[in-house]
């Protein structure tokens, strides 16, 4: 009976060992997570008139709140650009220690100019508040297309599906007009007949070609004319 206690007793301390490592563990990867600011996406294309939208978190719970800063510069910054950020060219958005890790989402609008060029623009976003996070920082490349240069933007995307479906479709007809033009010459095709072939074919069936008239049908033989002088 005391064995039996004893091998219990390591097995229980064996499991309260592996319980505690594990903890150690995660506790460990939850140590070597850096602060930093989580953004879903890097570089977005948007079309002109149109809007996209990209999403922004934190890695690890702050020691206190976050303001990120969202703003939106040309790229070169020498022109004023024509993308907004939830409607304003400079936006907030702020996490606690309660929304730290959901993501937020910003609005991405690109607004109609007269001029046909492509546009570009930079989001910058910076961290304030908690000191784990007061440096962290954030970019985000913008892409504007055209409306005039739509169809270009389109028929990059279009033109590879174009090629395939043609060639399949070009396939597909040139089976199917093949098989067609054989099965209308198998069913316009002209059996020649030779000539014997043919006669024998003409006669009734119940009469072959080889049948000959009984010799009591025959017509009687014309007597030979004798020699009026001898009569």
């Amino acid at each position: 009976m005391q064995r039996h206690i004893c091998s219990r007793s390591g097995v229980l301390a064996v499991v309260l060992l592996g319980i505690a490592a594990s903890w150690g563990y995660a506790q460990a990867e939850t140590e070597n997570i850096q602060p930093e600011l989580v953004v879903s996406e890097e570089r977005l294309t948007v079309l002109e008139g149109k809007r996209g939208d990209f999403s922004v978190m934190l890695a690890t719970r702050p020691t206190r709140r976050v303001t990120v800063n969202v703003k939106v510069s040309q790229m070169g910054g020498f022109e004023r650009s024509d993308i907004k950020v939830n409607g304003i060219e400079e936006t907030e958005l702020i996490f606690t220690r309660g929304n730290w890790n959901q993501f937020q989402m910003i609005e991405v609008v690109a607004l109609n100019d007269e001029d046909m060029r492509a546009d570009r623009a930079r989001i910058s976003l910076s961290a304030s508040g908690a000191p784990e996070y007061s440096s962290e920082t954030g970019l985000v490349k913008v892409a504007v297309v055209d409306n005039t240069e739509w169809w270009m933007y389109m028929w990059t995307w279009l033109y590879p599906l174009i090629n395939w479906y043609s060639l399949v479709a070009v396939t597909f007809f040139a089976a199917l007009i093949y098989r067609t033009g054989r099965n209308r010459a198998a069913e316009g095709q002209v059996v020649s007949i030779p000539p014997v072939q043919q006669q024998s074919a003409n006669l009734p069936a119940s009469a072959p070609a080889s049948a000959r008239p009984p010799a009591s049908a025959r017509p009687p033989a014309s007597a030979p004319r004798g020699n009026p002088a001898q009569s």
